[in-house]
């Protein structure tokens, strides 16, 4: 499995693990890529989530993204407020159980 994505716009992305148990994947974010070889579908998505948190923290892009689309601005934000919403942005890439990351699944 190797794919790119360049952005959150249309980011329903599943890796199904299930098909792939014990298999390496090359996951490529933000033209950068990555080697996990997870042994159970826990380990796969906490993976997943540190290469993503690693990737917000590194592209600064991400948040220009999600403002400029109205519908994952409603749904990722409180605040209409753009200095308000990167803060709460902030605290969501700190946070792998934020609804920053529900875009990852394992199935």
């Amino acid at each position: 499995m190797f794919r790119e994505i360049n952005s959150l716009d249309n980011a329903n992305w599943k890796a199904n693990f299930a098909k792939n148990n014990g298999k390496t994947f090359n996951i490529e974010i933000n033209g950068q890529t990555h080697t996990i070889t997870p042994t159970n579908p826990a380990e796969f998505k906490n993976a997943l989530n540190t290469l993503w948190k690693k990737a917000f923290i590194d592209n600064a892009d991400f948040f220009d993204i999600i403002w400029a689309n109205q519908n994952l601005r409603g749904s990722l934000f409180t605040h209409t407020d753009q200095v308000e919403a990167f803060t709460e942005f902030e605290t969501m890439i700190n946070s792998t159980n934020s609804k920053l990351y529900n875009f990852i699944k394992i199935e």
